[in-house]
């Protein structure tokens, strides 16, 4: 069994993105605003670990779709990790269209992918955004992996927060709620 041991940010609004640390964790990739003084996306992983930071600035645009890569080296083990952050009031098309963009240029046939964060698509809820992003995925054979609520708003429980992965090569990933007292 293989653990990656790395920790995926988005929406960091609390502090400057390189101010961000964690104990034990190096900052393996980010996307920092520049525009505004706090915020941005970030991979954490374990100081032992090896990775190689993807460069995806281009690909960003402030406060509406950041994201941010690594490709991570863990025995025999390979995998490309995406954090990315969707605006709430981004066009959700325009959305799937930069995020399969994302994908392509990032996919990489022999490496495991694993793609997380805020997308501000609520799973809980049918729609054709779900719908096209779901086909997106099935087009890298993700799938979805979080199956519980990740946020409350109006008192109902919501699925905004995501975890997609190739399940053939994780088959037994778990994804669990974790309370930060936020």
């Amino acid at each position: 069994m293989c653990c990656l041991n790395v920790s995926c940010n988005s929406r960091l609004h609390t502090l400057p993105v390189e101010d961000f640390s964690f104990p034990g964790y190096n900052i393996a990739n980010c996307f920092c605003q520049e525009t505004y003084s706090k915020g941005g996306v970030c991979i954490l992983a374990r100081n032992y670990m090896i990775f190689q930071a993807i460069n995806l600035n281009k690909l960003c645009k402030e406060k509406v779709f950041e994201r941010s890569a690594v490709k991570i080296h863990k025995d025999s083990i390979k995998v490309i990790l995406c954090c990315v952050y969707k605006s709430p009031s981004e066009n959700p098309n325009n959305f799937l269209k930069q995020f399969e963009k994302t994908l392509k240029l990032i996919y990489q046939p022999t490496v495991s992918l694993v793609i997380c964060g805020d997308l501000n698509i609520n799973y809980f809820t049918e729609s054709s955004v779900k719908q096209n992003l779901e086909s997106i995925m099935k087009t890298f054979n993700l799938t979805q992996a979080v199956t519980f609520p990740t946020r409350i708003c109006n008192n109902k429980g919501i699925l905004i927060d995501s975890i997609f992965s190739d399940n053939a090569k994780f088959q037994n990933l778990s994804v669990h709620p974790f309370d930060s007292g936020l």
